[in-house]
């Protein structure tokens, strides 16, 4: 797992973004990798973390925010291009 990935996981749990069975899968990706988990687990980490977590779109173009802009995404739900379009017009 690269770093980035590594740190958008820790930031999630930090943040208490993930909760119960997700919480604790993460953790274990994060612990063993991600080879480590059942087909159940695997579904449950797809679904409830990668899914929800790994692709947030731009509130405004759609786009694909990349998860080193996950934190902006969060407050703004805007991607950067976006986020700094709007700065201008204020």
């Amino acid at each position: 797992m690269d770093s980035e990935t590594r740190q958008h996981l820790q930031y999630l749990i930090e943040r208490g973004h993930l909760e119960g069975i997700a919480a604790g899968i993460t953790k274990q990706v994060l612990e063993r990798g991600e080879m480590s988990l059942s087909s159940a687990q695997q579904a449950v980490f797809e679904r409830q973390v990668k899914e929800q977590y790994f692709t947030p779109k731009c509130g405004v173009c759609g786009d694909d925010v990349p998860v080193a802009e996950y934190a902006r995404w969060e407050d703004e739900k805007l991607c950067f291009n976006c986020s700094s379009r709007e700065s201008k017009d204020d």
